[in-house]
């Protein structure tokens, strides 16, 4: 059976419907309305300015009926007396302004001879056109029903049926201290200064306690329960929000320093506008001269990435992140409450405001307002929206679409959907028209904005059982004002006696005992310790909402509640790492305000007493089971392993609580930091510099102590020649007992064998690679990739290594992939990881990393997220930054070619050698090309010039095949994984881009351009540019002004000949030699693009080289010739054409 539908579901519209039947009982006329009622027959129905209601209800006739309905209205007298009863009545005039029209206002008007509701149908003059003339008819009947329903909505319609209006009504309370100021400005405000970020506090809401204050019935609801839909959205958001933490993805990294963001205001959702350079990331659309999106787009964007600063970010941006970073917080301490806002007389949306009910929200809402940036919110009149107000608009936009995007209601309508959908409310039907009012009315006790005055509430001690409660009022914009008591206040001509009365009456709802001021006019109420209790536990949140100051002795300005303190000890002061969990103490306090007592006292206290008690000058509450709860705490205290040892000493936390330490281990920390002076490998063909040499002892140190480590250096610091150094320390120590595995990506197996071959040449370095690999087990070191290690780990996991060294470590960055548990599996004493920011992105990458190194030293994944990745990368939690570079910097090295310390040991220009290996469809070309070549040579004179053209036409062919078979063959689609130098580069253009670098890429050959162009377009979605010779004058300027001054162009390729000279490339900071020219004029003239005045950073070149090819074996003739004459090097490649027939063949032959 359906519900049956029920008039009158407040209490004053019961009274209205029980006066009408009353009147009713003798002709019983009035049930023949309830159908029509029911049935939405009533068409219209409004109040008309000389307060008669007019309506329309549609009967069995096409036309609607017309009625016309009017109360006696009040007399003069009639107002006076009810001015003067709210006057008298304090405590009746406070509860009606914040939205409850109180019942013992009907009783007392009756008493004073005011009726509120009609006494018998001559009481009502009302008149319908249908042809049945009695009042009432069923048509009137049925308006006389629906009354009853906007009466549930807003009581005030009983004294408005009257001639009464609200502010009419409630003159003592008259609003007049809202706030006029418009929201924009034609005038810039001035900057601000900065003011310093707070730290997150994790201090949650108690919303649940305030919900309680709406009323159980929601008549804009149809009377159902509203405040279960409220709690489910406070209590699920949170949740929603930490399960999608995995939206973000490192993929999505946009860059904002070249966009310009505006939000055109719009009460509903916003437009954003973007000016500058297109942000590829989001989903905009091009309109004239700028981009557009909407908010839910732009938000979606700001949703999928990490909110802690980059390089990429301007000043928006970073205002954003901090806006939404912000918000979530609040969402997670439940500190956000929704506020209707009209948009005009039919028109309402549901904004949500922060809550500011502790010093971090207020903190934390003053600090945005001091890094607002200009013009962020603007008008369609290009006004600017004034800072305070852009800081609530912007959370606001940004908790609804949360809100919009993630709760779900199983029945939708246009109440869940004006809440939750950010939808506008449109008031169609008479019964509304009174939705606002209703809404308005229903969340009062919510959104109390605070008046001209401050509420104090003084406590005064009156021996150990007995307190007084003072409550006195001040204003605040008279800095000099003195302290008022509450019946002096009332008693005077003081305006913003409605917002001081709106103030006591949600208090009193909550804790009666309040409205004692206002009943007995008293300033001064004396509680017991119960009472006490109540006042600073419970009533708390109200307190809080509203602002209250609240004036104490020193003990009880802050009731705490018990807290466990846990102390580390260690009874010797010869700790070690191996050593560290067998010889951990702990011991247990509990602290009371600023004193602490034992276990024992505390347990012999809580058996006693409940509630608020004193303990030395500390009041502190307890509740019934708070020595069960403590020992819970303490029984789940527990050190499982060395790896818990440290990293509670290290974060000084244990399960949530700070750990003190005592002097043997704050000892033991100074020591793990300290590096060894240990010596350079004797054997060590290289010069390290003074930071490669501090990270080389730091790598040595911790390693001997037995720690697994992650050296995070800059590119171009020299990472390889460190951990090099190492192996070769190990190996002078005989601590090589098994060999080292070095595991890379495919395309820097090349350069690891050559940096060994070039530094540690009596090192036995092997590559374990290719279709017919095979374990070389005499090997000191072991060099493989990521997929032999995945294909071959069954093999390889039984292996014992010394040491496994991971190169490019966020291959491992996904824990799930078995790429990622291969490499974990691996058995080894020690390890050492390598990468270039392990922390910048994404943290859980950070995880894995850690996980590979220590696992489960940072914990498992998912309470990782939970302790550290949401409150860091979606909160911008300080606390939770600081608490894990305690836990990871012993064990991280990281310098930046920016830090002034390494700038001083770095030359402005380094050239590294990236070597490659052919993929096997290159060598198959090479081979055959060299074999068809030297048949040829064999048939000519030495010195001819035929031969001369041979060679060349040799040189050109090899060079193109090492560049890509298409470059050489002019057949096929081009793709990276076909040539060993496109898939080196794709690895390289990648890292240069994440850390919003720029690279001029040099090739001798046009046609190689326009390949490496469609590679690039194709397998990395960004768009090259390309310097060539077909250009003129006007493509290849604007060309160089792309480059030079947006950021959308990272890469420039370039022709040797037509951009080796003459150009100022300046934006970029690595200059790749794609194909080598062998003559270092030419390609010194080409690095010199970027490497001239106007250069502010490092410059780092890149040169390839093929293995095992002619390329390999010309540039070792270089480098060991470079006393060579100046006219031969400057000759070029014609030195080639001069070699013997045998020298050629020596030359470019494969070596296999």
């Amino acid at each position: 059976m359906g519900r049956k539908y029920v008039f009158g579901k407040s209490w004053w519209g019961q009274k209205w419907v029980e006066a009408l039947e009353k009147i009713d009982v003798d002709t019983n006329r009035l049930p023949r309305g309830r159908r029509y009622a029911k049935n939405g027959s009533v068409l219209e129905i409004k109040i008309q300015k000389n307060f008669k209601i007019a309506a329309r209800v549609q009967g069995t006739r096409p036309n609607p009926y017309r009625e016309k309905i009017s109360l006696p209205l009040f007399t003069n007298e009639e107002k006076e007396k009810i001015k003067k009863i709210l006057n008298e009545r304090l405590d009746l005039s406070a509860m009606l302004l914040s939205g409850n029209l109180p019942h013992e206002l009907l009783v007392i008007a009756q008493e004073e001879g005011v009726e509120l509701f009609p006494k018998s149908w001559d009481d009502i003059d009302a008149h319908c056109s249908c042809p049945d003339w009695a009042n009432p008819c069923k048509h009137l009947a049925a308006v006389y029903y629906i009354i009853a329903d906007e009466i549930d909505k807003d009581p005030f319609l009983i004294f408005e049926m009257r001639g009464m209006q609200k502010k009419e009504l409630m003159e003592i309370a008259e609003e007049t201290g809202k706030n006029t100021d418009p929201l924009f400005t034609n005038e810039i405000e001035e900057k601000s200064i900065p003011k310093k970020q707070p730290e997150v506090s994790y201090e949650q809401y108690e919303i649940e306690k305030v919900i309680k204050l709406l009323p159980d019935e929601a008549y804009f609801y149809d009377g159902y329960d509203f405040k279960t839909l409220l709690l489910n959205m406070y209590n699920k958001l949170p949740r929603i929000l930490l399960e999608n933490t995995e939206n973000i993805t490192e993929e999505v990294n946009p860059y904002f320093k070249d966009s310009d963001i505006n939000f055109l205001y719009s009460p509903i959702t916003p437009k954003v506008i973007l000016k500058g350079e297109e942000i590829k990331e989001a989903k905009l659309k091009k309109v004239n001269n700028h981009f557009e999106s909407t908010s839910q787009d732009f938000f979606d964007l700001f949703e999928s990435i990490s909110l802690i600063q980059n390089d990429g970010d301007s000043e928006q941006s970073l205002f954003l992140k901090k806006i939404i970073s912000f918000a979530h917080n609040l969402i997670d301490l439940k500190a956000y409450i929704p506020f209707p806002k009209k948009i005009d007389e039919n028109n309402f949306v549901i904004d949500y405001l922060a809550l500011d009910f502790n010093d971090y929200v207020k903190e934390y809402l003053d600090y945005l307002k001091s890094i607002v940036p200009t013009g962020i919110v603007v008008n369609e009149k290009d006004q600017y929206m004034k800072k305070d107000k852009v800081v609530e608009y912007l959370i606001s936009q940004y908790i609804k679409y949360i809100i919009a995007k993630y709760y779900t209601v199983e029945k939708e309508n246009k109440i869940t959907e004006v809440f939750f959908k950010s939808k506008v409310y449109t008031a169609e039907k008479f019964e509304e028209k009174r939705t606002y009012e209703s809404i308005k009315n229903y969340l009062e006790p919510l959104f109390l904005r605070q008046s001209k005055h401050q509420l104090v509430i003084s406590l005064e001690e009156i021996g150990e059982m007995f307190f007084n409660l003072s409550l006195d009022i001040y204003r605040k914009d008279e800095p000099f004002d003195t302290y008022t008591d509450i019946k002096t206040f009332f008693e005077s001509n003081e305006e913003g006696k409605s917002d001081v009365l709106k103030e006591i009456a949600t208090i009193a709802k909550y804790a009666e005992f309040f409205g004692q001021f206002l009943k007995k006019k008293s300033s001064k109420i004396t509680v017991i310790p119960q009472q006490l209790s109540e006042i600073m536990i419970n009533a708390m949140p109200i307190l809080r909402l509203l602002n209250v100051e609240i004036l104490a002795p020193k003990g009880l300005q802050k009731i705490s509640r018990p807290k466990l303190a846990v102390k580390a000890s260690s009874s010797t002061n010869n700790l070690s790492f191996l050593s560290l969990g067998q010889l951990l103490d702990f011991d247990y306090k509990i602290v009371v305000g600023e004193s602490e007592i034992s276990l024992e006292e505390f347990k012999t206290l809580a058996e006693k007493t409940k509630g608020i008690v004193k303990i030395k000058e500390n009041y502190v509450f307890l509740a019934p089971d708070e020595f069960e709860s403590i020992m819970q705490k303490i029984e789940k205290i527990k050190i499982t392993s060395n790896f818990e040892a440290l990293k509670v000493i290290l974060s000084r936390r244990i399960n949530g609580l700070p750990l003190i330490l005592d002097n043997n281990l704050e000892e033991f920390l100074k020591d793990l930091r300290k590096i060894s002076p240990v010596r350079i490998p004797k054997y060590l063909k290289a010069e390290l510099r003074p930071y490669q040499e501090t990270g080389y002892r730091w790598l040595y140190t911790n390693i001997n102590k037995g720690f697994n480590v992650c050296i995070a250096d800059d590119m171009g610091l020299g990472k390889t020649v460190q951990v090099i150094s190492v192996i070769l320390k190990m190996k002078e120590e005989n601590n090589l007992k098994e060999p080292v595995l070095i595991i890379c990506p495919t395309t820097l197996v090349g350069n690891w064998f050559k940096e060994c071959e070039k530094f540690a040449p009596n090192l036995k370095v092997s590559i374990y690679h290719g279709m017919n690999r095979e374990f070389p087990d005499s090997s000191e070191v072991i060099i493989t990739t990521y997929s032999i290690v995945r294909n071959d780990i069954k093999f390889l996991k039984e292996k014992n290594f010394s040491l496994v060294v991971i190169d490019e470590a966020q291959n491992i960055k996904n824990p799930d992939a078995q790429q990622t548990k291969a490499v974990k599996s691996l058995k080894a004493l020690r390890r050492i990881a390598m990468t270039g920011t392990p922390i910048e992105n994404r943290l859980t990458e950070l995880w894995s990393i850690y996980d590979f190194l220590m696992p489960e030293y940072l914990g498992k994944k998912k309470s990782f997220v939970t302790l550290f990745a949401n409150p860091i990368e979606k909160n911008g939690d300080t606390k939770a930054i600081e608490r894990l570079q305690n836990m990871i910097n012993p064990f991280l090295i990281r310098r930046i070619k920016t830090d002034k310390n390494i700038i001083k040991d770095l030359p402005e220009k380094f050239t590294y050698n990236e070597y490659i290996y052919l993929k096997p469809s290159q060598i198959a070309l090479y081979k055959e090309v060299v074999e068809n070549i030297e048949e040829e040579l064999e048939a000519m004179q030495e010195n001819g010039i035929k031969r001369k053209g041979l060679i060349f036409k040799l040189l050109t062919s090899l060079k193109q095949i090492c560049n890509h078979p298409v470059n050489y063959t002019k057949k096929g689609i081009p793709k990276a994984l076909d040539s060993g130098k496109t898939e080196k580069l794709m690895d390289l253009i990648q890292n240069i881009i994440e850390k919003n670098e720029k690279a001029v890429l040099f090739t001798h050959y046009k046609e190689m351009g326009d390949i490496l162009s469609e590679i690039i377009s194709k397998e990395l979605k960004i768009e090259p540019l390309f310097f060539h010779g077909q250009l003129n004058r006007k493509k290849r300027d604007e060309l160089v002004n792309n480059f030079q001054n947006k950021h959308r162009y990272p890469i420039m390729i370039l022709s040797l000949k037509a951009g080796g000279t003459g150009l100022n490339l300046t934006a970029a900071n690595h200059v790749i030699h794609y194909d080598l020219w062998w003559n270092p004029a030419v390609e010194n003239q080409a690095t010199d693009r970027t490497f001239r005045i106007g250069q502010t950073k490092d410059v780092i070149v890149h040169r390839f080289i093929s293995l095992n090819t002619f390329e390999e074996k010309i540039n070792e003739i270089l480098e060991k010739k470079k006393e060579l004459t100046e006219n031969i090097i400057t000759s070029g490649e014609n030195w080639i054409t001069e070699l013997s027939n045998k020298e050629i063949k020596d030359l470019f032959k494969f070596e296999s």
